[in-house]
């Protein structure tokens, strides 16, 4: 269903690629239902920890054990994408995602400490996204990348809307723990459009860092960390002021 809507809603401004359009489709649904699951999950993550006894030092400690997590998981995800190609990778960020739920599912009966929590997390965000980016520039139109970019994060933003809406009923109709229920079989379900596909990347390659034009990216270094820390304060810790400070009634 959501397939067939993309294409209604697509397919016209994509004329130039004709049946090549039916891959990129995949990944505008794939990338729709995996942000609709995290976006369902992860807006009440700082706030759910806060519930069940965590202090705010601690809630900071597993969004920093996410970044460093996430650090040192890209160069592993890299070396994944190389051997088994960008699809497979995302199945490992799907499993590292469930495992993530489950951590965060059990929290009332384990309290796990604050620092792991955010370890799975961060590598489940590494491994979708070293390959989802791999994916897209390998399946992308050379001259109309802007184009397509764009609509990717119209269907990413269509998720994020969606989603705590979602996480939202399910946790004051059937209990806070339903919300990583469904969001884990959301998640799942990102994953049956992509292979419907083959890899779009020759696979068993090996990475070689040498040459890297470092000096190249620097400016997009700096842009990019800045990006990061605005979806933090966003998706995270805006939510977790409103809960604390501005909707204590």
């Amino acid at each position: 269903m959501i397939k067939k809507l993309v294409y209604q809603l697509l397919q016209q401004r994509h004329f130039w690629r004709g049946v090549s359009f039916s891959e990129l489709s995949e990944l505008y649904v794939s990338a729709c239902l995996r942000m609709l699951a995290i976006s369902t999950l992860m807006v009440f993550v700082p706030f759910y920890l806060y519930q069940q006894g965590y202090s705010i030092a601690a809630i900071f400690v597993c969004f920093g054990s996410f970044f460093v997590a996430r650090a040192f998981s890209d160069i592993g995800a890299g070396f994944t994408v190389a051997r088994f190609g960008p699809k497979h990778t995302m199945i490992v960020a799907c499993i590292l995602q469930v495992i993530s739920a489950l951590f965060f599912l059990t929290v009332p009966t384990q309290h796990w400490p604050a620092w792991l929590l955010g370890v799975p997390w961060g590598m489940s965000a590494s491994f979708y996204f070293i390959a989802f980016h791999v994916e897209f520039s390998k399946i992308k139109h050379l001259r109309h990348a802007g184009k397509e970019i764009g609509y990717m994060h119209i269907m990413e933003k269509i998720g994020a809307i969606i989603g705590p809406l979602l996480g939202g009923l399910a946790g004051a109709l059937l209990g806070p723990a339903y919300i990583f229920v469904i969001a884990t079989l959301v998640l799942l379900a990102s994953l049956w459009p992509l292979f419907r596909t083959q890899e779009p990347v020759r696979t068993h390659q090996r990475l070689d860092f040498k040459g890297f034009p470092i000096t190249k990216v620097t400016t997009d270094l700096r842009a990019y960390s800045a990006l990061g820390i605005e979806n933090t304060l966003c998706i995270n810790l805006w939510p977790l002021y409103l809960s604390l400070f501005a909707l204590q009634g």
